[in-house]
């Protein structure tokens, strides 16, 4: 069975799989339940790509007025996370598993091999932008900040006959006051909260 036979076998496979799922849930646990690792597992890694626009090198960086020179900061952040691949592959293997089993028991076809080998690991660039600005008579600072996913990096990763694209967009806000301003030998402290909105999609 040459590739392209096997992509649409594959294809007219799954859809049968898919019709008849409708009409019963005897296999679906099993799939489900890869599924929700599989997001589980990702929901845990795209939050360290994001921690880079919290990084500051001051707790307080000074006021925009009065003050000379005013104080503000400006940045670009590039970062990377390389993401074991192993609970991927593992889980898209349960469930090439549960789709067989399913199909041989409705006597479709007696077995069903997915191939999908993917590299022990697999980097997840992103880049994010930030600003903040110091504030005005008081001493308190507000950041502004944003990160996406690298384009044309992540939206067309393939591996064997599996497409793989990863979109990841955050923006947010933050503000903090002053507690201590500090000096030339002791830290500066402040507090502050702030929202952070985040967007994430796997095809």
């Amino acid at each position: 069975m040459n590739i392209q036979t096997k992509k649409y076998f594959f294809c007219a496979a799954a859809l049968v799989f898919l019709l008849a799922a409708a009409h019963t849930e005897t296999k679906t646990p099993e799939i489900t339940s890869a599924l929700k690792s599989i997001m589980g597992e990702l929901e845990a890694v795209f939050p360290e790509n994001s921690s880079l626009l919290g990084v500051q090198p001051d707790a307080y960086i000074g006021k925009l007025f009065p003050s000379v020179p005013p104080h503000f900061t400006a940045g670009l952040n590039v970062s990377g996370t390389f993401v074991d691949t192993g609970f991927l592959s593992d889980n898209v293997q349960k469930i090439g598993d549960s789709i067989s089993d399913f199909l041989s028991e409705s006597g479709v076809v007696d077995t069903l091999s997915i191939d999908f080998d993917m590299p022990e690991r697999i980097p997840y660039p992103s880049a994010g932008i930030s600003a903040r600005l110091g504030g005005i008579f008081l001493p308190f600072d507000i950041g502004l900040y944003g990160i996406t996913t690298i384009g044309n990096v992540l939206d067309s990763m393939k591996f064997d006959d599996a497409h793989v694209s990863i979109d990841y967009t955050t923006f947010g806000a933050d503000i903090r006051y002053a507690l201590y301003e500090g000096s030339f030998f002791l830290p500066k402290i402040s507090i502050g909260g702030g929202y952070m909105y985040s967007r994430q999609e796997m095809k």
